[in-house]
């Protein structure tokens, strides 16, 4: 917007939001991870199975479970990353799904792989609104999901993803608890789809009462 010319005085960024549950108890969750991306170049899932085989490479039990649209069996260029990293016993790929929740709920992190084109991923915030930590590349306002500085990383470097990972599937439990409990926090204080509610009704108003006069 900037870049063609519209004034940044008259520009306004509201971020996104969403339901927070009550903080529930946190839980030993196993060393599995999410992604919750559709088949798309920029989604750079070569990058993400790269970093995950150095992951599995020193957590044999680690897994990864890989969810959206076109990301499934059907998708034989995906089959092919997967089988040329021998990952098939570690990678499940389930296509699009309802249970969103559920999911995030039974991982240990949600993992955002992007090499350009994000913003704010509504994906994470969802984990965080569930106390589960946010693996990220550093696009766009990826960053915004993060509340310690390995969950972020350069975008399209396989060394430093799973490094990160790897970090997140190791901590110990306090550890993980209070990386989970100061994610949720974070989701709390910035990205309540109440406090998004509200500074859209403040922006209306003041534009209709400069329009007003009054």
């Amino acid at each position: 917007m900037h870049g063609r010319g519209y004034p940044r005085s008259r520009t306004h960024v509201i971020t996104n939001g969403v339901v927070v549950p009550p903080r529930q108890a946190e839980s030993r969750r196993p060393a599995t991870l999410v992604s919750l991306a559709r088949w798309h170049p920029m989604k750079d899932f070569q990058t993400l199975l790269e970093a995950f085989r150095e992951v599995v490479t020193d957590i044999p039990e680690a897994r990864l479970v890989c969810a959206g649209f076109g990301v499934d069996k059907s998708n034989d260029e995906l089959r092919k990353l997967i089988n040329e990293r021998r990952l098939e016993d570690a990678v499940s790929t389930l296509g699009p799904i309802d249970n969103v929740g559920t999911l995030l709920r039974a991982a240990k992190g949600l993992v955002i792989s992007s090499r350009y084109g994000e913003a704010l991923p509504m994906a994470g915030l969802e984990a965080l609104a569930l106390g589960t930590p946010v693996v990220t590349t550093d696009v766009g306002d990826t960053g915004e999901l993060t509340v310690d500085r390995f969950q972020l990383v350069p975008a399209g470097n396989p060394g430093a993803l799973a490094h990160a990972m790897t970090l997140l599937l190791t901590a110990t439990q306090d550890a993980y608890e209070d990386l989970s409990s100061r994610s949720y926090l974070r989701l709390s204080a910035n990205f309540d789809i109440r406090v998004t509610v509200e500074r859209y009704d403040a922006l209306y108003r003041s534009v209709r009462a400069r329009r007003t006069g009054g």
